[in-house]
Formats: structure tokens, C-alpha cells, sequence
């Protein structure tokens, strides 16, 4: 009973560091790795003690439950994000109308076209923020769907999305 406790615990601590600190999946890849080709085959091996056997598969169980969660908040942080840069990118649209330009940050949008600028994803740091670049001919929203790499980038002059990759996502 001891062991599926602290298995819980550390697969909390886990989730919390790749699905809110990381925010990249890869610790629930690598534990899903660790259930397929480690704890299943070695717990399915304890033919001969079925309380031992019930408490690895458990075990296993847990760890493949927590990469999933993982993998799905990661996932609906990268909707979330999408959601609220069109959000952005429609109120930058309405203050050019407006003004004439592009705004030159994105708290000029606020309170007048958005009521608050939004975060990019449910995270802590620099993560969980928009970049926003403004220049004379270029003005540009980003965001990171797997930190540290794989950049999101909308250019507001060509209307279009483009990647930055660092790991050819």
C-alpha cells in the first residue's frame, strides 16, 4: 500500500513539472517508454505472486495515467493558445482600423479592444505569455508550443502563420 502512495505522489510531482513547468511532454514520453518496456513485462513476469503482480500493473497504471493527463493538458495549452492569439490578432486588426497602425504593444489593446490581454498558455513564466514585436514594417505575435523550441509566429502585415523549429517539429 506504501508503494502505491508514494507511486501517486511522485506521478503528481511529475505532471506538475511537465504539464505546468515544462509544458513540453517530454517526461511523459519517456515514463510511458518506462511503463511499455520496463514495469508491464515485469509485472506481467510475477505470474506466481498475484498480490505483486496487482501492485506493478497498478504502479504502471498510475504512470501511464499521468502521461496522459500530461500530453492532454499540454495539448488543450496549445488550443488555448491558438484561441486567444485570434483573439489578439482580431483586436490588432480593429486598432489598425481605427488607427491607422498596428498597436506598438499588446497593452494598448486593452481596455478598448480586449478587456485584458490574454496569457498564451495556463503556465507560469515566460512560457505562459505572447511576444509581441513590433517594428516599422513588421509586427508579429508569438508563442511557444514546446518550450524551448517549435515558435509559432503571426506576421499581422501578411496574415499568415509561420514556424520557427529548433527540433524540426
Amino acid at each position: 500500500m506504501r508503494s502505491l502512495k508514494l507511486a501517486w505522489l511522485v506521478a503528481a510531482a511529475l505532471f506538475y513539472i511537465d504539464a505546468f513547468v515544462l509544458n513540453q511532454g517530454s517526461i511523459a514520453v519517456l515514463s510511458l517508454l518506462f511503463v511499455f518496456f520496463y514495469q508491464l513485462p515485469r509485472a506481467l513476469g510475477t505470474v506466481r505472486e498475484p498480490e505483486l503482480r496487482r501492485n506493478r500493473l497498478q504502479r504502471a497504471g498510475i504512470c501511464a495515467l499521468m502521461s496522459a493527463l500530461i500530453l492532454a493538458v499540454n495539448q488543450a495549452n496549445n488550443v488555448y493558445a491558438r484561441s486567444a492569439a485570434r483573439r489578439i490578432i482580431s483586436a490588432c486588426n480593429d486598432y489598425k482600423a481605427k488607427y491607422g497602425r498596428f498597436p506598438d504593444d499588446l497593452q494598448a489593446l486593452a481596455p478598448e479592444f480586449l478587456r485584458r490581454v490574454p496569457r498564451a498558455k495556463l503556465v507560469p513564466g515566460r512560457n505562459g505569455r505572447f511576444k509581441y514585436t513590433a517594428a516599422a514594417d513588421s509586427h508579429q505575435l508569438t508563442f511557444t508550443k514546446f518550450p524551448p523550441f517549435a515558435l509559432r509566429i503571426y506576421v499581422l502585415e501578411e496574415r499568415t502563420w509561420k514556424k520557427l523549429d529548433y527540433a524540426g517539429d
